[in-house]
Formats: structure tokens, sequence, C-alpha cells
């Protein structure tokens, strides 16, 4: 095994033994002792020898006794077979069968060939993004050399020995004939042959090179050439030009870039791969030190990252498509250094890691959708590798826990038709490393004995706590893709967060209907002023004024935070009927006067294919002229808005949404809130008490007319305004060009004591909605809930949708025989007779003499 040759990780290994975990306190003053964890004193362990250990290679992707493997892999299961043979197809269409061939492969490399006289000139700077007409030829090359030399150590033909070296050879020349900037640039981001990103350059062309060097490096040792197109002829590997190389790229990784977000985790695969690839040991040691433990002004370590997986289902804090990467990059350097120290097993120090794949799944919409939250994206594409990375980690570090687990994630892929195990992942232009021959060289063959189960446990509430957001499901239901219920609701600051306040998105009819702005080009006017800001959300927006300060890019506000919520997350629920949610915020940077919001979201089923939402928002501010606007937009081709059935009359008004005075954007720094500026066709009506419906029309979905209803419930002085809203990117076609319809609520003075307050239901087709009426239930002045009139199946539904402030108050209602102690209840009957009480939060429900009464805040039960 490598553990004589070599030492890195047998002297980490001996510093963990040796050092334990000491956690002490000030006692009786007499002694002051530091925690001092165990990796602190690795740096100094590590370092004692400086001799220079010769490496045996290969080693990042594959060990001799790893080939072993491989190749009975190869001839034992078709789906290894069929990878393999995949890859070898993808090989021999670049590797040269002539010298021909040679030149034309490395004349496609982007260097500055006009330039060449005597020596490989340099590479073209790339500077940044765009320029993908020199981008591709090289990152396609580069991936090609790996898969060329891969199959070299299979094979031994000569052909994919000199497709590898060629390319090795002349970017290898041409780097040492490229100088690193040193002028400063944007976010310290410099970089060497894209000159302005190396956040970019690290995982398209810094991550590959070193593999290559790997798999060839004994052809090469041996006396194996390359050709010069310059020399016009066969040359010696220049081996000391290929660790300038790879102590350069190393070197950048620590030197570029920012901390505290997800740019180190992108960089790593550079900076590691470039560590083992460097054959001097005390300087391998030192770069992979700062990769494992010791963290540096650019670039933070894998102890530091882990420290955002403290409890199992914890994930990056950060919007999801950089979340994600954060936790399979991860994985992947963990799986690349256990499998050559088993003993360091950073698969069960950092497990969390791991699982964070897991609560990934948990977030997702009935629809296999996820949560649109800050600049993520709507769907990703499901990649199996990273389960395949998972399983193989718990296989390195005998974690029979988490073995079982994803094994049985593997197995159910597999046996749903969702994850085709001899499909090998193909090359890439995306701005991630290659792994892809990865699927071959570490796949498991044994995933656990048994069949698979269903591995999908739909808990009815998921939270997200760094980005303050709850999810609430109900998809008990036959059909739970048509049927179920969804709701996302929260907010809060984080890395690509976006200033949000208490955001809302619906899940109806297959679709997520009520959709946030979601994200544009970062750089673009309407992403920074818009998608990014409260106008670009579901919420509220106070004093037309609502804003951030401070955080990630002056974007921070205040987490969005539970005040009461039926069930706990990951808890069930004492019903399968009904569930809640009720947030606070605080929109302290309010241009105008700070705010408070409360918003509390209800799903409610009426039936196997029916249900609805209820949403109750809260908000006031201490100025005499305060004004709230509700927001409000859904996918659909319509909106129509109408009062006590007659259609609502609407006038332009072009002014209603002014852009902010006296603000001057800076990219990134400074924001023209709160965004409302980039809303059209503006028509307002006149102010009404009566009540609203409001009918948003989709007629573009596969599945058919979908549409989602709302009644906005009578009681509340309200204006209405229906704009178009810029369309969203991130959503699926055609909605993804078509500009959002959208309604806009607003109330002169405060919404505290009488909410704005909305009931929503989707149905598709020919379907009829259930709700045919709402009203306020008023104690004085005082809103405590809506009733609610429907019809279910030919048959009479009245609910009493009972919401108080807090969770102490009661409720007396005697005309209608209601007494409720608590926050939020719901009492249903069917054609008159009392069918159920429900209390979501609270103590005592009691109707016309039946009574339910509860120790706990939450309690059902049926009649």
């Amino acid at each position: 095994m490598m553990r004589q040759k070599y030492t890195l990780f047998a002297r980490i290994n001996t510093a963990i033994d040796s050092v334990k975990p000491i956690r002490t306190t000030i006692q009786n003053a007499k002694s002051t002792l530091v925690n001092v964890n165990r990796w602190a004193l690795i740096s100094s362990v590590m370092l004692t020898s400086a001799s220079a250990t010769a490496v045996e290679r290969p080693m990042i992707w594959l060990t001799p006794a790893e080939k072993v493997v491989v190749e009975q892999n190869i001839k034992q299961h078709d789906w290894a077979n069929r990878r393999y043979l995949q890859l070898k197809e993808r090989a021999d269409a670049f590797a040269p069968t002539s010298l021909a061939a040679r030149i034309a492969n490395i004349e496609k490399l982007p260097l500055q060939w006009e330039k060449a006289s005597g020596a490989i000139p340099a590479v073209i700077d790339q500077a940044n993004i765009g320029v993908n007409h020199l981008r591709w030829p090289l990152q396609s090359s580069l991936q090609s050399a790996i898969d060329c030399g891969i199959l070299y150590n299979f094979s031994a033909e000569q052909k994919y020995a000199d497709c590898a070296a060629d390319i090795l050879y002349t970017v290898v020349q041409s780097l040492n004939n490229t100088p690193i900037g040193t002028a400063p640039v944007h976010l310290d981001n410099r970089g060497w042959i894209v000159s302005e990103n190396h956040l970019l350059e690290s995982r398209i062309y810094g991550a590959q090179i070193p593999l290559i060097y790997d798999f060839i490096y004994n052809y090469l040792k041996a006396g194996g050439q390359a050709y010069d197109v310059v020399q016009k002829k066969l040359v010696d590997f220049d081996f000391s030009a290929a660790q300038k190389v790879f102590k350069s790229y190393a070197q950048l990784a620590l030197d570029s870039g920012l901390v505290n977000n997800n740019w180190p985790v992108l960089e790593s695969s550079s900076l590691v791969h470039n560590a083992l690839a460097i054959d001097d040991e005390k300087t391998r040691n030192y770069y992979l030190e700062r990769y494992l433990t010791i963290d540096t002004p650019h670039q933070d370590s894998l102890a530091k990252v882990a420290k955002s997986y403290v409890n199992p289902g914890d994930i990056w804090p950060e919007s999801l498509n950089y979340s994600m990467h954060v936790a399979y990059f991860s994985l992947y350097l963990m799986n690349l250094i256990d499998r050559l120290e088993p003993e360091l097993q950073l698969g069960n120090k950092y497990p969390n890691i791991a699982t964070a794949l897991l609560t990934n799944e948990h977030l997702r919409y009935p629809n296999h959708h996820f949560p649109a939250f800050g600049d993520g994206n709507r769907s990703y594409k499901d990649n199996y590798l990273e389960f395949e990375l998972a399983y193989k980690s718990a296989v390195l570090n005998n974690n029979q826990g988490l073995k079982a687990v994803f094994g049985n994630e593997l197995k159910h892929a597999i046996a749903t038709g969702n994850y085709d195990r001899a499909q090998l992942l193909p090359q890439h232009t995306k701005a991630k490393p290659y792994y892809a021959p990865l699927e071959l060289l570490w796949a498991e063959a044994d995933l656990g004995a048994g069949e698979s189960t269903e591995t999908f446990n739909a808990y009815t509430t998921v939270d997200i706590p760094f980005a303050g957001i709850f999810i609430q499901r109900n998809i008990h239901t036959a059909d739970p893709v048509k049927n179920g219920l969804m709701a996302t609701v929260g907010g809060g600051s984080y890395v690509h967060g976006h200033a949000s306040g208490i955001d809302l998105e619906l899940y109806g009819q297959g679709h997520v209907l009520g959709v946030e702005a979601g994200k544009g080009d970062y750089p673009s006017d309407v992403h920074q002023n818009y998608k990014r800001l409260f106008a670009g959300h579901n919420t509220v927006i106070s004093n037309g004024a609502s804003a951030s300060k401070g955080g990630w890019i002056q974007l921070g506000i205040n987490r969005v935070t539970k005040a009461f919520i039926e069930p706990q997350p990951r808890t069930s629920p004492v019903s399968d009927k009904y569930s809640f949610v009720t947030t606070n915020f605080h929109d302290e940077f309010n241009l105008v006067k700070e705010a408070f919001h409360q918003r509390t979201t209800a799903l409610i089923r009426l039936s196997d294919d029916v249900g609805y939402y209820v949403d109750v928002f809260r908000a006031k501010s201490d100025t005499d002229k305060q004004f709230h606007d509700y927001l409000y937009r859904n996918l659909s081709d319509n909106l129509t808005v109408t009062s006590q059935n007659q259609p609502v009359k609407f006038t332009p008004d072009p002014n209603r949404y002014p852009k902010a005075i006296d603000v001057k954007w800076s990219h990134d720094r400074n924001f023209a809130h709160p965004g409302w500026h980039f809303l059209k066709d503006v028509q307002s009506s006149a102010t009404s008490k009566a009540g609203f419906l409001a009918t948003f029309s989709a007629d573009q979905y596969k599945n058919g007319p979908v549409t989602m209803q709302s009644r906005i419930v009578a009681g509340l002085d309200l204006s209405v305004t229906k704009v178009k809203a810029p369309a969203s990117k991130i959503e699926p076609a055609p909605y993804n060009k078509k500009p959002i319809p959208m309604f806009l609520l607003r109330h002169q003075g405060d919404v505290w004591d009488n909410p704005f307050a909305l009931t929503y239901e989707s149905y598709q087709g020919n379907e009829q909605p259930a709700i045919q009426s709402t009203e306020r239930l008023m104690a004085g002045d005082l809103f405590k809930g809506i009733v609610v009139q429907a019809k279910v199946a030919g048959q009479q539904v009245t609910q009493y949708v009972l919401l108080q402030q807090g969770d102490k108050q009661t409720y007396l209602n005697e005309k209608l025989g209601i007494k409720f102690t608590g926050h939020f209840g719901v009492i249903t009957l069917t054609n008159g007779k009392l069918t159920d009480l429900y209390i979501g939060q609270g103590q005592e429900l009691s109707f016309q003499g039946k009574v339910l009464k509860t120790e706990q805040t939450a309690a059902y039960r049926k009649f």
C-alpha cells in the first residue's frame, strides 16, 4: 500500500493518534488552558522529515491495487464493461494514429502560434468568461488526454500514450512561457490562463493537468517522448517544467479568491491534484496541509468547511446550486485522500457532508423540482456520481449506516430506471472539474444484499435554518404530483442570498406556480435591482422602501424566524389534513422607517384531490404615513380580477412604483430598493373593502390548462394593481421566457390587527374550484380568522380557520359556538355536522359543546 512510500498521511495519523482533544475551563483561577483541536498540531508533526520520498504513480485516481479491482469489474460486470468501452470509444476518437493526427491535436490548443519561435508559445490570455472559442478546445483536449492516460494504464497502447503526452507536454511548455500576472484583479481572483478568473481556471484547467501527468508518469520516466510541433520532432518530457506548473497552480489556489464562501471548495480540486503531482515531499505536504487543516487568507481548509456540517442534515449555507457543489466536491476529495490513507477516515470524521445529499432530496416539490431561494435554480440534473461517492466513502470508512443508506439509494435509482449504471458521464464544457471516469474507476461492484426500498421520506415540515426557510408539504393523496400541496416560506442573509423578507412559493397541479423572480445574469441591472430585491419576491414591501444593508454584498436582511409551527421539522403531524407555520421578520433596514412583519401560511386538505392554502400577512411601521404592499406572482398567461362577481375596473398607473430616488446603482454594492420599477403594464383599481377574486390562467402546460385562484378576503380597504413582472429563466418552458402576471395589494395604514388575508387554490382543465366564498372572522377590530365555504364531491364543507396573534389569547364567538385558546386552529363541518377539530398551536378548541384539549401544543380529533 502507499503508506510506506507516501509518508504524509502516515504522519497525519501519527499526529491524530498522539493528540487528544483538550477542553478545559479556568478553575479557581489557578491555571488557564487553551482548547486544542487535535488537527491543530498536524503541521508541526508532518514536517519533521524533509527528505524527498519517491511516490508511486499513478495514484491520484488509480493505484496499482485499484487497477486490479477495476479490471475484475470490467470482466465480471456488464455495467463496468460497458463504461470501459464508452471510455475507450471517446479516447479512440481523440488518440492519434499518425503524425499528422498528433500535430492536429496539438494545434487545436489556444496558444499564440503566430509568435512561435523555437519554443512552444504562450497561451492566449482568456481573461475571463465569454471566450468559449478559446476555452472549449483546451477544456476538451485536457479531458481527452485524461481519458487517454487512463486507457494507456489498462492497455499500454502507444496511441494513448502519444495522445496524453503530447497534450501534457505542450500545455506545460506553454505555461512555462506564460507569465502569471501581478496586477490586482477583481476579488483577488488572479489566474494564469484565465488571468482574471482563477475560480474558473482552477476547475476547468488547473485540476486536469496533474491527472494527465499522474497517469503517464511511468511512461515518460521510462523515456517516452512527446511531439514538439515547433521543433518538429519527438522530445523528452521536461519534468522540471511540469513541477513548476504544479507548484504554481497550488500556490494560485492559496493566493487567489475569497474565503467564507464556496470558492475555496471549488478551487480545492486544483489545489489537491497539483499538490499530489509535486515530487518534493516537503512541498507536497505544505500544500496538502492547507487543504486539510490550515486556513490561509484566500483558502479555507476542509476542517473549516466541515464546521458548516455540524449536525446530520446540515447543508452548506448558500443557495442550492452552490451548496450542492460544495458537498459534492468535498466528498470527492475526501474519497481521494481516504483511498490513499484509509486510517485517516475523513468520511467518518465528517459524515454530515455525505448526508447533506439526502437533505437536498427532502427539499423537493412533488414534481421533483426545488425551492428557488437566493441565486439557486428551479431544477438540477440528477447526479448519481454524488451517491456513488457517498457510498464509496462509507465503504472506505466501514460506515455501515451510511453504506446501507446510500447503497439503497443507488439500488432504488437503478431499479426505477432513474440511473443507468452502464452509462458513463460524458465529457463536458461546464465550469467544473472532469470527474466522469470515476464512475468506472471508483464504483463499488457490491451495493449490498437485498432489494431496494422506497428512499424518499417526505417530511411534512423541513427547514433550512441558515436561510430562514420553512417548507411544508401535504402529499397525503393517491396522486401527489398532481394533487400534492407544498409551500416554501421564509428568507435570510447568506452568500448568494436575496433581500426577500418573508418570501412564499406555492405548488399546484404538478407545477411550482407561485414563484419568486429567480435569477438573471449576475452583472445585469434586472438581476441586481429586481431579482435580488424585495420586489422580486412574494412578500410585503413596507412604505415602498423595504431594503437591505450589510451582509453579503450589501444584501443583508434579518433572518426570518419561526414563531409557531406544526408539525415541527422532521416530525410527524397530528393530522394528515392540516399544517401551518407562522414566521416573523424585522424589516430593520427599511429606508423610511423600520417595519415588522408576520406571516401565517397553512396547508389544508379537503379530500384526496382537493386542498388549498391560507396566507395571512401582518405588517406595521411606526410612521403616520405607513402603507404596505402585498406581492404575489404566478406562472400563467393571464390574470383576471373580479369583485362581487363583476370585473374590476383598472386604469393605467405608470407612476405607482417609481425607481428609488437618489440611488446610484453600484455593482454588488448599492441597489435601487425595493426594485419594483421593473414592473410593467401597471394598472390599478379603486380602493375597496369588498374583497377580490384573482384568477391566474396558464394554458401552455403539457398536462393541460392550470388555474390558480386567490380569494382576497373582504373586510380590509385595498387597492389592487395588476402588472407584468420580468420573466424568470429558471422556470420550465415556455414560462421561462414569458412575463409573469402579478398582483399587488396596497393598504394605507398598518395591517397588524386586521391583516392581509387570502386563500389560494389550484385546479386543472375543466375542474372547478372547491372554495365558493370566504369571509373574515372579527372580534371588534381584531382579526380572528377566515370562514371558508367549499363544495367537495357534492358535499358542503364549512371551515373556520382560526388565527390569533399569540397562543394564549381566547376567542369567544357565542353566536357560532366557538371558543378557542391558542394561535392556530381549524373547525370543519360537512353538511352542517362537525367533522373534526384541529389545534395547530394552542390549548383548547370547542365548537357547540364538542371540545378538544391538549397538554401539548397541537392536537386533532375526528367526530
